[in-house]
């Protein structure tokens, strides 16, 4: 199945996926939801939401972000955030794709790394990312929740 773009009719869909990231996550008001999806369809050039879709059901996704940079020859960065597949289709290859998918555009656009924070607790998660070639020894990652 093709991974593609997520466009703005797959917002419900793609709500009810990220239940199988964030289970106990309270959702935003419906307004405010609308809103953050209007700005990320809107900026085609740094917000990008990739999927796959199985049984008009989107199983796996991530958001990535391009960041311009001034350093490394103004080549770009690329974040990974929101990476989940639905818990009925973990374990089949899905998640792999949908990454592969969003590296390969952050290469496209010249970006010189991807970056991802993960829950300290997810080590399933760590292992996955680490066979994707993530490194978790080169960097630090810090959070300040606000």
């Amino acid at each position: 199945m093709p991974i593609r773009r997520l466009v703005t009719d797959d917002l419900d869909a793609l709500l009810a996926l990220y239940g199988h990231l964030h289970p106990d996550d309270r959702l935003a008001s419906q307004q405010n939801i609308q809103l953050a999806w209007q700005q990320i369809q809107a900026n085609r050039d740094f917000f990008l939401v990739f999927g796959v879709e199985k049984d008009n059901l989107i199983i796996a996704s991530c958001y990535l972000t391009i960041i311009p940079n001034l350093t490394r020859g103004a080549r770009s960065i690329a974040i990974l955030e929101n990476v989940v597949t639905h818990e009925n289709h973990r374990k089949q290859g899905w998640g792999r794709q949908v990454l592969e998918h969003a590296i390969q555009y952050a290469r496209q656009r010249n970006c010189y790394k991807v970056m991802l924070l993960s829950n300290v607790l997810r080590t399933e998660a760590h292992h996955f990312y680490e066979r994707m070639g993530f490194i978790s020894q080169d960097k630090v990652g810090f959070v300040l929740k606000l």
